[in-house]
């Protein structure tokens, strides 16, 4: 869809450690760039200096993780509509997105946990949020999309076996 809704964005990771006995639910947002240095602590091994993300373990025993003050969570670009975008932010209790459409309408959303995130709209310009969403907003047009580059044989092959491509 083109919009950033919850059930879009939030999406469920699962664990489970060998050894691992008694399940652990950890409701704290997590990306997937925490992936890579949650395994490679797992496995003893160093995290590459200057990577992005953070280790996971300590919520794995049972310790709180300490978020971000944001994050962006998604930012659609749609290759059949280029001049739809969207971008969307978490910052623990609250959600801001960002939606230009193809008739160029541009829509700013804040949501908070308390009222459904999708709910209601509270946004206003002069907050915090709203400042974060437009500097990550203009930060990503910055940056553009890189070109999709081809796909060689052995790639395609590899996608193929994943079942990503038929």
């Amino acid at each position: 869809g083109l919009r950033l809704l919850e059930p879009v964005v939030k999406v469920p990771l699962i664990l489970r450690l060998p050894g691992q006995t008694v399940p652990r639910r950890v409701a704290d947002p997590v990306e997937t760039v925490d992936l890579f240095p949650t395994v490679a602590e797992l496995f003893g091994l160093p995290a590459p200096a200057g990577l992005p993300g953070r280790t996971l373990t300590p919520a794995l025993v049972g310790a709180a993780l300490t978020a971000p003050r944001f994050r962006i969570i998604e930012r659609r670009r749609y290759p059949d509509q280029p001049k739809v975008v969207g971008v969307a932010l978490h910052g623990g209790d609250w959600k801001a997105v960002y939606y230009h459409d193809e008739d160029g309408r541009e829509t700013r959303w804040l949501g908070r946990r308390t009222e459904g995130f999708d709910t209601v709209n509270l946004y206003d310009p002069a907050s915090d949020e709203a400042r974060w969403l437009e500097t990550a907003r203009k930060g990503l047009q910055a940056v553009g999309d890189e070109p999709a580059s081809e796909l060689d044989e052995e790639g395609r092959r590899i996608l193929e076996a994943l079942g990503y491509l038929d």
